[in-house]
């Protein structure tokens, strides 16, 4: 799972796996070791897309039947608020330009690669 803040946006990106643990009703969760560990999740709890921050962990929720038809459908992204703060839920896709060390074979594929039918 990917990270961006901008501002006021908090934008998570899943790879089919994450999305996919998602549909099953489990947490997906990342820590990153500063010199304090920074954890951010996306759990199913709610009745809305939200999110929190408590004790150095970023908690996104989105609620359980959002989950399930989100991670069952070409739907791509999930948008919520929590008071001026943007929330974003994204299908993480395949880059279009490759770059060193940042392939991830479990990224959704890109709608918009050139298509390999035919060759």
């Amino acid at each position: 799972m990917k990270l961006r803040i901008k501002g006021d946006t908090i934008r998570l990106r899943l790879t089919q796996s994450e999305v996919s643990a998602v549909a099953d009703g489990d947490a997906v969760v990342e820590t990153t070791s500063l010199p304090q560990p920074f954890t951010y999740a996306l759990e199913i709890s709610g009745e809305r897309i939200g999110a929190a921050f408590e004790a150095g962990r970023l908690t996104v929720s989105i609620p359980r039947v959002v989950a399930l038809r989100w991670a069952s459908t070409e739907e791509v992204s999930l948008r919520g608020r929590e008071g001026r703060v943007e929330i974003l839920v994204e299908k993480d896709f395949a880059c279009l330009v490759s770059r060193e060390g940042e392939e991830d074979p479990d990224a959704f594929p890109n709608p918009l690669a050139p298509s390999t039918e035919g060759t």
